[in-house]
């Protein structure tokens, strides 16, 4: 009955090598999970970025914390030109 229900369960546990086979998987299905992979990371690294670059920025180099200063707004559109040239 446990072979019906659990049947990964119980390969998993003692698992036979004559029964178990690794899966045949071509070069682009490795690429595509190797990109896959990398692009979720790339996409997080991404956004990162573009939430924590402009105040960093704007502290570092135009010495301004104040969000609600022209100052700071000048200092995002200077990130913004830096983002371009990163494009």
């Amino acid at each position: 009955m446990d072979k019906v229900i659990f049947p990964y369960f119980s390969l998993l546990t003692n698992p036979d090598p004559k029964e178990v086979k690794k899966p045949k998987l071509s070069f682009w299905q490795i690429g595509n999970m190797s990109f896959g992979f990398l692009g979720i990371q790339f996409g997080f690294a991404l956004f990162s970025m573009w939430i924590y670059i402009p105040p960093a920025v704007t502290s570092h180099l135009c010495h301004i914390v104040d969000t609600t200063t022209l100052a700071f707004s000048n200092g995002d559109k200077l990130v913004s030109g830096m983002f371009g040239c990163y494009a």
